[in-house]
């Protein structure tokens, strides 16, 4: 090897490929060019399939946060039945049915987080008549009770 920096691609005198020039030599001129031709020549294929590829990822990440705050199928019907069985429907009513003493729960999931149900649920309300949860609850029992809490929109 001499040493020598040579000159590679269009600065040598390189033929570029028909489909990256502007005009090809395998159609008339007068005739438009397709949109293939124009985004390669344009380096707009590229975007677009990065933009895609960027829109995708995106799309993709949203559709597994929302799987993942979703409740396991049954939950919510456990944690109905963990309502019930605490006597929660003594105090609190939902459409209408159950107790009046406490503020009736319809539309909760949309008023308060995950962390605000787990909050209330899990250490009672101070100031008044809202119990906490028996100290034995299991973490499963909370959080099935707090995905019912939480469908409640």
């Amino acid at each position: 090897m001499s040493g020598k920096l040579t000159k590679r691609g269009s600065e040598a005198g390189a033929q570029t490929p028909p489909l990256l020039r502007a005009s090809s030599p395998l159609k008339p001129k007068n005739q438009p060019r397709t949109n293939i031709e124009t985004g390669i020549a344009n380096g707009g294929t590229s975007k677009a399939i990065l933009d895609f590829l960027n829109y995708d990822e995106s799309h993709r990440k949203t559709q597994l946060k929302s799987t993942a705050m979703s409740p396991a199928p049954g939950a919510v019907s456990s944690g109905r039945q963990f309502y019930i069985a605490q006597s929660c429907d003594t105090c609190h009513s939902i459409a209408g049915k159950g107790g009046d003493i406490g503020p009736a729960l319809n539309g909760v999931g949309a008023k308060l987080s995950r962390a605000q149900i787990i909050q209330i649920v899990r250490d009672g309300k101070a100031n008044t008549t809202m119990p906490a949860l028996p100290s034995g609850t299991a973490d499963q029992q909370l959080n099935e009770l707090v995905d019912f809490l939480a469908s409640l929109k």
